[in-house]
């Protein structure tokens, strides 16, 4: 969902609800830039005008980050993915950004040709990017067996 489809009533829910949160007695321990937005909505002799320029950017941002730990999750389109695709049994799990303009994750999918000691699955390119890149930030390498599909 576009941030242009959420009302401006639903964020004086969240906002309600979040500033409920932190006032309980285990509730959300927000940083001071967040404590300060908070307080200045509560602040406010108008709350429901309150959602006006930055604002609603940032209660938009103050939404993703709490909404799902104060059991208000920010609303999402019907269109948007809920998780990153599965990989076809035997394939290659790597993830990659699509082509296309989208830009969303996706899982290689090619013919796997070694799997990891935790079962990861991943073709003889991906394998060799993984373990080159590895190197490179110093960590050890991967340990790899070649792939037997059952």
């Amino acid at each position: 969902m576009t941030t242009s489809a959420i009302t401006n009533y639903q964020r004086l829910l969240f906002m309600s609800a979040l500033s409920k949160n932190v006032r309980s007695e285990d509730g959300l321990l927000l940083d001071s830039w967040e404590k300060r937005f908070l307080n200045s909505f509560l602040n406010s002799s108008r709350p429901s005008l309150w959602f006006i320029g930055e604002r609603i950017k940032w209660t938009d941002a103050l939404w993703r980050k709490y909404g799902g730990e104060i059991k208000m999750p920010f609303p999402l389109s019907d269109a948007a993915p809920t998780a990153i695709p599965v990989a076809d049994p035997g394939c290659c799990m790597f993830l990659m950004r699509d082509e296309e303009a989208t830009g969303r994750l996706r899982r290689c999918n090619d013919p796997a040709a070694v799997t990891t000691e935790r079962g990861f699955l991943y073709c003889q390119a991906h394998e060799e990017s993984v373990q080159r890149d590895l190197r490179r930030r110093g960590g050890k390498t991967m340990i790899v067996s070649p792939y037997k599909p059952k």
